[in-house]
């Protein structure tokens, strides 16, 4: 059906003129604002009734009427209108198209159809396209309320998108925060973990440092009568308290697991090329005994320049150089070379542990220092290479890799060199003794540990009686009797604590040492048991012993009444 417009023009302007006015929009509410609509509309006279209908209906508007493609996406993007009229049907463009372009660049604008050239039943169809209504010319009655209508529901599904908005944005924000809560409840229960694992790291030190303490303590014993021995022996030996010493240290660093730690670390001059001739003869048991026996072959090459000291611990160095050598034979499962070396480099000194084996892909080489990260299935603990890489940077050093898959790895530890002139610091001298000879009480349930002490302080003329527990102690304890008593802290029946108190009961001035594999934590925390004049840690070496013993106060109570048997 042809516009109104066409069908009978001056019909048309007579109603606009006799048609009486309808009442407002059945919901009673006009608009508050002026309406800007875009009309896409070829008519000027259906144009002028479109804006007639709204402005009866309540809805004064600011129409701005375009008829062709480019007028109307112009209009579109300067400034987006409330509301969309478009005629179905035009001469230079369609209703369709535009409703297509609207929901691209406007998907929530208010769009009507208001033609006369499009059926019911059309009109139907293209609802389910996507506008928002339509209206029939012949029946513009209807266009205020639709346009109403329309702007309506458009701000209830803008109100909705912005309640979903919000609602996805609340999600979002819960999310979140049940991460947030998650990785609070994983640092908890990981710090309930680091708690309990510093509990049992402390009594592990415990007993390691007792294990330990003989195997220092002997192999010192044995090295000071070098000239008895010959030079292989004397080799071994050292090589058994070198290992057993940076163990200790070990035992150190765990007992500090527990604890934080309370003062920068103090590095002393050490020589790169003499910890390299360590590690190698350290591991020689692993590439070459272990190999042979497994039917395989490691050449080991080592290459060391003239290098200058540099500040370290030389026990945590040792330690980083050992995990890269035994990491490299591991590499080679069917043999190879290991190559050490040491060299100058930008002015720092640099290490190279280098293999031949299967060597790295890029992603490995990118994850080999994460804790726990391992490619050695349940051989390895992934722990390795993080410790050489902790140990690098409080060196203030660098590490630097450089593997192909098939060809080998090759790990560069460069570390700074002291300015200015490093001189090696000296040990001190061991004392001949440790005092005027002294009459000691030995309490440790450990014999191998009372046997070390006993050593230590026959070799000095002391003389001694060893004991494995509290009750034999008070037993044969008298004021007087004993210059010194030294005791354990973690013994059965009666701890060292306890026997220390007892003894000062019956002798207040009597001089107790204490030496104990938790001597550091205890210092740590402050709990000196009181009682004890000296805490001394386990392992001890005999300098360390004289030194302690140089220290203990002479003090010797006159005796009160007959001595127990002993």
């Amino acid at each position: 059906m042809p516009p109104a417009s066409r069908r009978c023009p001056r019909l048309v302007a007579a109603l606009r003129v006799m048609r009486p006015k309808v009442p407002r929009l059945p919901c009673g509410v006009a608009m508050s604002k002026e309406l800007c609509v875009l009309l896409l509309e070829d008519s000027p006279l259906d144009a002028e009734l479109i804006r007639a209908e709204l402005q009866r209906g309540g809805l004064p508007c600011r129409l701005r009427r375009v008829e062709t493609r480019q007028q109307f996406l112009e209009e579109l993007s300067t400034s987006p209108p409330d509301v969309i009229l478009a005629d179905y049907s035009l001469p230079a463009f369609d209703g369709l198209s535009a409703l297509h372009l609207a929901r691209e660049k406007c998907p929530e604008l208010p769009f009507v159809f208001v033609s006369g050239s499009i059926g019911e039943d059309r009109a139907t169809e293209l609802v389910s396209d996507g506008p928002t209504d339509y209206v029939l010319k012949d029946r513009l009655a209807r266009l205020a309320p639709a346009v109403l209508r329309s702007i309506r529901a458009a701000e209830e599904r803008s109100a909705r998108r912005r309640a979903e908005d919000a609602l996805r944005e609340a999600n979002r924000q819960l999310r979140a925060a049940l991460e947030e809560l998650k990785a609070t409840q994983a640092y908890l229960i990981q710090e309930e973990r680091l708690k309990a694992i510093g509990q049992m790291a402390s009594g592990i030190a415990h007993d390691f440092n007792n294990s330990l303490l003989p195997i220092l303590g002997f192999s010192e014993l044995l090295l000071r009568q070098e000239q008895r021995l010959d030079e292989t022996v004397r080799a071994r030996l050292r090589m058994i308290h070198t290992a057993a010493s940076d163990a200790a240290a070990v035992v150190r660093r765990l007992a500090d697991f527990c604890r934080p730690q309370e003062h920068e670390e103090t590095f002393v001059a050490v020589d790169v090329n003499a910890l390299v001739k360590e590690a190698v003869a350290l591991t020689q048991p692993r590439w070459q005994g272990q190999a042979q026996g497994s039917g395989i072959t490691i050449a080991v090459e080592q290459h060391t320049a003239v290098v200058p000291l540099i500040f370290g611990d030389a026990a945590e160095l040792r330690e980083a150089l050992v995990n890269l050598l035994l990491n490299a034979v591991d590499a080679m499962p069917t043999g190879g070379t290991l190559t050490v070396g040491t060299g100058l480099s930008d002015g720092g000194v640099e290490v190279q542990v280098g293999d031949t084996g299967l060597g790295m892909s890029r992603e490995v080489q990118s994850r080999c220092f994460e804790p726990f990260f391992t490619t050695k299935g349940g051989r390895g603990s992934g722990m390795g290479l993080t410790l050489v890489h902790g140990v690098v940077q409080r060196h203030g050093g660098q590490i630097r890799i450089a593997s192909r898959p098939g060809l080998g790895t090759t790990f560069t530890l460069a570390f700074p060199v002291p300015t200015g002139q490093v001189r090696k610091e000296k040990s001190e001298p061991v004392a001949q003794t440790s005092g005027p000879p002294l009459h000691v009480l030995c309490v440790d349930d450990d014999p191998l540990v009372r046997a070390v002490v006993s050593g230590y302080l026959a070799e000095d003329g002391h003389t001694f009686d060893p004991v494995g527990g509290g009750e034999e102690a008070l037993a044969r304890f008298a004021p007087g009797r004993y210059d010194l008593v030294l005791l354990d802290r973690a013994m059965p029946e009666m701890s060292g604590d306890h026997l220390a108190l007892q003894l000062r009961k019956v002798a207040p001035d009597q001089p107790i040492v204490m030496l104990t594999g938790f001597a550091d934590l205890m210092r740590a925390e402050g709990t000196l048991p009181p009682g004890v004049d000296v805490l001394l840690r386990k392992p001890i070496s005999p300098v360390e012993w004289r030194k302690a013993l140089a220290g203990v106060p002479r003090r010797r109570p006159p005796a009160a009444g007959p001595a127990p048997p002993p």
